[in-house]
């Protein structure tokens, strides 16, 4: 029992004595075998240490060993603000048991270095080592651990070794679903889980033709492929460095990154109904300033030279456009140019033909209306309806008046060849006047007798 007292104390002191010196470890437990993420938060972030820091990343991976616990505070909140989860540690001192479960691997490492791997099952690790553990999801095992993993054998037989040439890519299949896709360069994959490299040609004009390009799309990093949609009705253009390589089709079109700087221009092949002009002043022969409204139809007659003939062949075209009207509107007068409307369009549309075949266009049709006269035009226009008007009112007016002269003398002319008629038409006003009064008009004895025989009694 002394004895046993006097060994505990002695650790116990042994203890006291280390702790302040006791160094500490950092985790970046979110990142597992990639890191890169974290590389990129930090780059992002930039500041005092940057460099540092990316360096130990890619040399130690996710661990940073031997520090004192200030220092590792300092790294856990420095790590945090850029996005990683971590946390920091003290360095075991004590062998310790380990347990890997199926589809895991660990690795151990002493001073900041990868040692060995370790495989599913329990196993004991000396003190001074810590354990990180990988899982299995991803096949591609991150730089910073492949390059120990391969120097030691027995763990080399795990891995799948894949080099790419500049001008290859591979598509990484796991259990028929794409898992990765792989760009030039060395790549270690974990064979545990059984991947299915597929080497890809990129090809002179960098489009990914795959039957399932949809798959790659999702798994592909960033920078890795590109995406261009081509609309319905239009083409599309593939240049390289400012060299023509194809014409795309409407659709979606993948292309690979690194290869080139690449670039698609779209152009609208279907019938154009374009307004050139809206409100567009001219002046006339007469120098009268008229206000013109210009409706071009234009079809694309070769799809690529109206791409590449000007910066914008469209508006050239209603540049050329506009120009032709002003010019046959400048040679004629006002009265001419609004009288003689689809001649103007006739002669636009025939001067237009050249240039717009030139820019790879073909004009179907042109529209011109003018939309806005002179303030004083109007007036006098105005002022000649009102004048039209009257002079129509004023002939009404004299051929009713003509018509009932005739009527008159028409009735003189039969009271002349026939006198009896006055008669009668004195009798019909004699009666008239005797129903208006009600037999209050007094009148001649003979009349009025006639009038009692004629006029009944009421």
């Amino acid at each position: 029992a002394m004895t046993f007292t006097v060994i505990v104390c002695a650790l116990v002191c042994v203890a006291l004595a280390w702790a302040p010196r006791r160094r500490w470890l950092v985790v970046l437990e979110a990142v597992g075998a990639r890191p890169s993420a974290v590389l990129r938060q930090l780059r992002v972030l930039g500041g005092e240490g940057q460099a540092q820091a990316e360096h130990d990343l890619e040399r130690l991976g996710p661990l940073r060993w031997g520090l004192s616990r200030a220092e590792a505070e300092h790294w856990v909140r420095w790590l945090r603000v850029s996005g990683a989860q971590t946390r920091a540690l003290p360095e075991p001192w004590l062998p310790w048991r380990v347990r890997v479960a199926q589809g895991q691997r660990a690795l151990v490492f002493l001073e900041g270095g990868c040692e060995r791997l370790l495989n599913p099952g329990v196993h004991w690790v000396l003190g001074g080592r810590w354990v990180l553990r990988l899982t299995l999801s991803d096949p591609r095992v991150a730089g910073w651990a492949a390059r120990a993993l391969l120097a030691d054998a027995s763990a080399a037989e795990q891995l799948e070794v894949v080099e790419l040439a500049p001008d290859e890519r591979a598509a990484v299949w796991v259990e028929g679903r794409a898992s990765a896709l792989l760009g030039p360069g060395r790549h270690v994959l974990w064979r545990a889980l059984a991947p299915r490299v597929e080497r890809l040609r990129v090809p002179a004009d960098g489009r990914l033709l795959h039957p399932h390009a949809t798959a790659l799309l999702a798994v592909a990093e960033r920078g890795q492929l590109a995406r261009h949609e081509v609309p319905c009705g239009s083409r599309g253009f593939l240049y390289r460095d400012g060299e023509f390589l194809a014409e795309l089709g409407p659709g979606r079109h993948l292309l690979w990154g690194g290869v080139g700087d690449f670039s698609v221009r779209q152009l609208e092949v279907r019938p154009h109904l374009v307004p050139a002009a809206r409100g567009l002043a001219v002046t006339t022969a007469d120098r009268t300033e008229v206000q013109v409204d210009l409706d071009l139809e234009l079809v694309v007659d070769d799809p690529r030279w109206a791409a590449e003939a000007a910066r914008d062949s469209l508006a050239s075209v209603l540049r050329h456009a506009e120009i032709q009207l002003r010019a046959e509107l400048g040679r004629r007068r006002v009265d001419a140019a609004l009288a003689e409307a689809g001649a103007v369009e006739a002669t636009v549309a025939a001067a237009l033909e050249g240039p717009a075949e030139r820019l790879g266009w073909r004009v179907i049709a042109v529209r011109a209306s003018v939309v806005g006269l002179p303030a004083a035009l109007v007036q006098a226009g105005m002022r000649g309806l009102e004048a039209e008007q009257a002079a129509r009112l004023e002939g009404v007016r004299r051929r009713e008046e003509v018509a009932s002269t005739r009527a008159q003398l028409n009735t003189a002319r039969r009271v002349a060849s026939c006198p009896t008629l006055l008669r009668l038409k004195e009798l019909d006003a004699a009666c008239a006047m005797a129903r208006s009064a009600r037999g209050g008009v007094t009148t001649p004895r003979a009349l009025q007798a006639a009038l009692a025989r004629r006029v009944p009694q009421r």
